[in-house]
């Protein structure tokens, strides 16, 4: 049964005419409010390798490769390999800006990049997506999720669960512990790279 929807962001990203590849946008989900002592503004790669990744494909099939380093301020993860690999890369670029960047290596008999989910109860990267005011104290701004690269034949849509609130205190609606990539229409070959604001639990 779909959950319900809280908000919808931004609509309509598409690529170059010469792909087919459309983004449209993301939705936030309640999940179960996760508390946190508090939130700050900067990340780098030790919290970025928290983000526990789930891959799932069109096959059923599911995967959970591990971030590693690469650098201080990025992470990367491969699952798969040759004509049916998926690299999966983080890495933050400002204050509030982190690139996230799918690119998936699809063999015509290969099943397709259904999903992949970001984080885990006990992720130490979380997602902040306002980008108008700081909600939640130690967040500062956040952006709007955004697309760069779109390469190939698909439909991704972002969303965020379970949002963070300081101990003893209410979710702001800004903060979110989870970031799932759905493909409505799945990958089989293609990039996909975007920005979110990533902020840091201790």
């Amino acid at each position: 049964m779909r959950k319900h929807l809280l908000s919808i962001g931004l609509i309509g990203a598409s690529c170059a005419t010469a792909s087919a590849a459309t983004f449209t946008g993301f939705v936030t989900i309640p999940g179960i409010a996760r508390a946190a002592p508090a939130v700050a503004q900067a990340t780098n790669s030790a919290h970025l390798r928290t983000a526990f990744l789930e891959v799932s494909f069109t096959d059923g099939t599911t995967t959970q490769p591990a971030f590693t380093a690469s650098g201080t301020a990025a992470v990367v993860a491969t699952t798969g390999s040759g004509a049916s690999r998926t690299d999966i890369q983080m890495r933050v670029v400002s204050a509030t800006k982190t690139l996230v960047t799918i690119t998936q290596v699809g063999a015509a008999d290969a099943p397709a990049l259904k999903s992949i989910g970001f984080g885990s109860p006990n992720s130490r990267v979380v997602y902040d997506l306002v980008a108008t005011s700081t909600l939640t104290p130690g967040s500062e701004l956040g952006v709007t999720p955004t697309a760069s690269i779109l390469s190939g034949d698909w439909t991704a849509q972002l969303e965020f669960m379970s949002p963070i609130a300081l101990t003893g205190a209410a979710p702001r609606g800004d903060l979110y512990n989870t970031m799932r990539v759905n493909f409505l229409t799945p990958m089989r070959g293609g990039t996909f790279a975007f920005t979110v604001d990533t902020d840091a639990l201790p």
